[in-house]
């Protein structure tokens, strides 16, 4: 699945940083998830989750981040990397 350019463009600070790799985690009522991956050697705090929908991406990260995970994951195997 190819990654919006809206979510790559949000995301570009750490796509700099750390490298573009993501995983789809799905669609709920027409909002694609997309999170970023960081390297296994990285510290980081919080996720960082771009939400994808009427052409438009926003990035979440902090508290409510899981919140958004969870309504993808739920039922969900482990998603592929792009």
């Amino acid at each position: 699945m190819n990654i919006p350019e809206q979510v790559i463009n949000e995301a570009q600070h750490l796509i700099n940083e750390y490298g573009r790799y993501f995983k789809y985690l799905g669609n709920h009522e027409g909002q694609e998830a997309w999170l970023f991956v960081f390297p296994d050697d990285a510290t980081v705090g919080f996720p960082f989750l771009y939400l994808f929908k009427d052409g438009e991406a926003m990035e979440i990260t902090g508290l409510h981040v899981f919140d958004f995970i969870d309504l993808y994951v739920k039922d969900v195997e482990e998603p592929d990397i792009e």
